[in-house]
């Protein structure tokens, strides 16, 4: 940053905050501010991520709700139809239909936290190797590990 750059963000009385633009009409309750300041940019930008990182807790949470009472409503009518069939066959179909779904939602309730992996956040990331590619690696088809520092020359 060179000093030039100005954030504007607007604020309610509860703290909630959101990125907006000085011609940008405000929302009702919001109070406009603005700063050249980094540190109280990086306040501003920790704010919205602790704002989005509960938003999205809340979204996740709400589908795995939903989804469990989906879930236990459809195992519920698959052992009722079970309990009250006589035909033998239907009975195995069926218990071969529960355990393999009770299968599948295990080994998805295993790979993630609520079984929504496109939207699990963790405090400590899954680690990211350092890698590079060059335009020859590409088009070999090859991925190389860094191994002492990052590569910073520029390929075209």
């Amino acid at each position: 940053m060179n000093g030039k750059e100005v954030l504007v963000w607007a604020e309610n009385s509860e703290g909630y905050v959101y990125l907006t633009t000085f011609e940008s009409p405000l929302k009702p309750g919001f109070q406009r501010f603005s700063t050249t300041t980094p540190s109280e940019m990086d306040r501003i930008f920790a704010k919205l991520d602790k704002q989005e990182q509960k938003q999205y807790a809340r979204m996740t949470e709400a589908v795995y709700v939903k989804r469990k009472a989906w879930i236990e409503e459809n195992l519920s009518n698959l052992r009722t139809r079970m309990a009250n069939t006589n035909n033998q066959q239907e009975k195995d179909f069926l218990r071969a239909w529960i355990k393999a779904f009770n299968n599948k939602m295990d080994k998805l309730m295993k790979n993630t936290v609520y079984g929504l992996s496109a939207m699990q956040t963790a405090p400590a990331p899954i680690p990211a190797e350092n890698r590079f590619q060059t335009v020859e690696d590409i088009r070999l088809g090859r991925l190389e590990l860094l191994k002492a520092k990052p590569h910073t020359e520029v390929v075209q």
